[in-house]
């Protein structure tokens, strides 16, 4: 079958009208009128659109006579549990914050997010991946203590501080980087190491000067950035700053 015709067939199986569809996609009647008679055919951004709707590959829609959409139910079923799993994490997230949960670096390697990378085709991943760019908060849980110099416990390394992270998902080979920005114009970049299951960290000695604080993912397939803190500052008592990652979910 062509685009249109599996638009068309798509729709009726699903006992949508025209009216309800373009509802769904944004769209006039018109348009979807227009889809499935082949007069023209939908963006890419709404062909994704239908790939969701229907519950169908990408592929299956673009590609004429497609073979494998057999495969179509156990990738829906994939996408869905994926789905309910960042779902669940989110709400217990909230929970947590919303009753006062403060974690310290034992509970915050506990923290599991979706790992997919094991479960979806390189493909998949990839559309997933794009997808990430669109969450407003990557940060699952973010932690930052002072830093000592692993001899005695009561030397502290001035200005020294580590910072941990947990994404939201985390995908086999993904790499984290802290990036710290001075009023002046001063970048200093600190790649982190996994730590405890999921968990990213670095010990960073901060400059004496106001800086803002985030952290950046990279999954082989983009990068995503999120706000840690704003207006660092250290001394000899410890430091000040706005937590701009605890802000975004208060």
């Amino acid at each position: 079958m062509s685009l249109n015709e599996k638009i068309l067939h798509l729709r009726k199986s699903s006992g949508m009208s025209q009216e309800q569809l373009a509802e769904k996609m944004n769209v006039s009647r018109q348009a979807i009128s227009k889809w499935e008679v082949g007069e023209s055919n939908p963006d890419t951004d709404k062909i994704v659109i239908l790939s969701k709707i229907f519950n169908v590959s990408t592929d299956y829609l673009l590609v004429d006579n497609f073979v494998g959409n057999e495969k179509t139910e156990e990738l829906t079923k994939k996408r869905f549990s994926i789905q309910i799993a960042i779902c669940c994490g989110v709400i217990l997230f909230l929970i947590g914050i919303a009753t006062g949960y403060t974690m310290d670096k034992t509970l915050l390697s506990n923290i599991n997010p979706k790992k997919i990378s094991n479960q979806l085709s390189e493909t998949d991943a990839k559309k997933i991946s794009s997808q990430l760019s669109m969450i407003n908060n990557m940060v699952a849980d973010f932690h930052i203590v002072a830093s000592y110099d692993g001899v005695s416990p009561y030397a502290r390394l001035p200005n020294t501080y580590q910072l941990s992270v947990v994404p939201k998902v985390y995908l086999e080979d993904m790499t984290t980087t802290f990036i710290i920005v001075t009023d002046s114009g001063e970048s200093i970049i600190k790649k982190a190491t996994l730590d405890k299951g999921t968990v990213f960290s670095a010990k960073i000695e901060f400059p004496k000067e106001n800086c803002n604080v985030s952290v950046r993912f990279n999954d082989g397939y983009g990068n995503y950035s999120q706000g840690l803190m704003n207006n660092f500052l250290v001394d000899e008592h410890g430091f000040g700053c706005e937590f701009v990652w605890k802000a975004d979910n208060q």
